[in-house]
């Protein structure tokens, strides 16, 4: 292919985003239904701030894929017994927005329109998941919201494990290594000792 006149100039692609607090811009809020049970949410759509390094991140993968990303979005449940995490979100929002009003006033409609926009800190780590030949895999995704002033904090990245549990990045990488060890002395021995695999009558290794 023949270069661009101007191929200095165009810039280069997207970072992968980085683990730790990043800013976020809420683009999106409204109700949702859930196709396969019927349940409302409220689904709130963000990306990265435009004055990060990684602004407009979800928006390239929108683009992409052609639907804004399950990394991009939040659900917040209208169950009686789900609400404290909606009141927790909103309570962060006011935080990270102290010049704003927003108005949640009790037995009053509450306009979802008034959210976008809005700035809130979120913290990015791993997310197990299982794919459709049901390997575990990691993706980067929102582990939780923040409000901005408490972004400087989050100490080291976590990774959320496909039973719901969190572990440290470093501790879930060193385990991933020492599973992987494990293994290659399984084939190892098994090549070299293959008469002897099945000595107890469980047939464990």
């Amino acid at each position: 292919m023949l270069l661009p006149t101007d191929w200095e100039k165009i810039p280069d692609s997207k970072k992968e985003l980085k683990l730790g607090g990043h800013i976020c811009k809420i683009i999106n809020a409204y109700e949702y239904e859930n196709p396969k049970n019927g349940n409302i949410s409220i689904k709130i759509e963000f990306d990265i701030d435009e004055n990060s390094e990684f602004d407009g991140y979800m928006a390239n993968l929108n683009n992409s894929l052609n639907r804004w990303p399950n990394e991009g979005c939040k659900y917040f449940s209208i169950k009686k017994e789900n609400l404290p995490f909606l009141k927790n979100f909103i309570k962060i929002l006011k935080k990270s927005n102290k010049d704003v009003e927003i108005h949640d006033l009790a037995g009053e409609y509450f306009d979802l329109n008034q959210l976008i926009g809005l700035k809130i800190g979120g913290e990015f780590g791993l997310n197990e998941y299982m794919d459709i030949n049901k390997d575990i895999k990691t993706s980067i995704s929102l582990l939780t919201f923040k409000d901005i002033e408490s972004l400087p904090y989050i100490g080291k990245p976590r990774v959320k494990k496909i039973d719901g549990s969190y572990t440290y990045y470093d501790n879930y990488y060193q385990q991933e290594e020492q599973q992987e060890y494990q293994q290659e002395e399984i084939s190892t021995e098994n090549e070299t000792f293959d008469t002897n695999i099945y000595d107890d009558e469980s047939g464990d290794f």
